[in-house]
């Protein structure tokens, strides 16, 4: 959820739904802990939910203007009510299946990014439906959403894929995305020649 400094803000709860593990990420959620591992694991650091949310904040501020200038974490885990099957094993009834993990950026005292990234294991078992979920709270407000969800690798691939022409174009030096024209599909020879 994205907020402008001192404009108004839509209070309801936020819609979310549960996003299902992937390959790369069972390390990360914590999965199949009992809560008082996975609660021990995120005050060792052992697990750390989504790599990259207070970047991720830093990065919307910087290319919205928005003036974050701290960051909050927080990693809950997502229990299993049923036997959840995984590509190896099955998470059983009581054990951790994911996390939930939530990251708010601030201007001060004010709210202005909120990230929400529940992460786990078969969610269809217990009857949740996955999707990707963006709320601009503006003039005017925006709700958008997809599902199912967005996976992140083929996302990621698919946008460093279709950059790599920005990148040959741009200027010497180091560059983060917002530096360079947004990456969008390179379905021609055409597409290849824009700047």
């Amino acid at each position: 959820m994205l907020r402008r400094p001192g404009g108004h803000s839509h209070r309801g709860p936020p819609r979310e739904r549960p996003r299902p593990l992937r390959r790369g990420r069972a390390s990360h959620p914590g999965r199949r802990h009992t809560p008082e591992e996975f609660k021990a694991g995120v005050a060792d650091g052992s697990i750390v939910g989504h790599v990259g949310f207070p970047e991720s904040i830093r990065l919307l501020s910087d290319a919205l203007g928005l003036g974050v200038d701290s960051v909050e974490q927080n990693i809950e885990p997502i229990i299993a009510k049923v036997a959840r099957p995984a590509r190896d094993r099955t998470v059983e009834p009581g054990q951790v299946a994911g996390c939930n993990h939530t990251a708010v950026g601030r201007c001060g005292d004010q709210e202005v990014i909120r990230l929400i990234h529940p992460q786990q294991v078969a969610p269809e078992a217990e009857g949740q439906e996955t999707g990707d979920f963006i709320t601009i709270t503006g003039v005017p407000d925006i709700s958008m959403s997809t599902g199912p969800e967005i996976a992140g690798g083929k996302a990621t691939a698919g946008i460093c894929v279709n950059t790599i022409p920005r990148i040959v174009a741009a200027t010497p030096g180091l560059k983060r995305i917002i530096d360079l024209p947004s990456p969008c599909a390179l379905m021609g020879p055409s597409a290849y020649e824009r700047r």
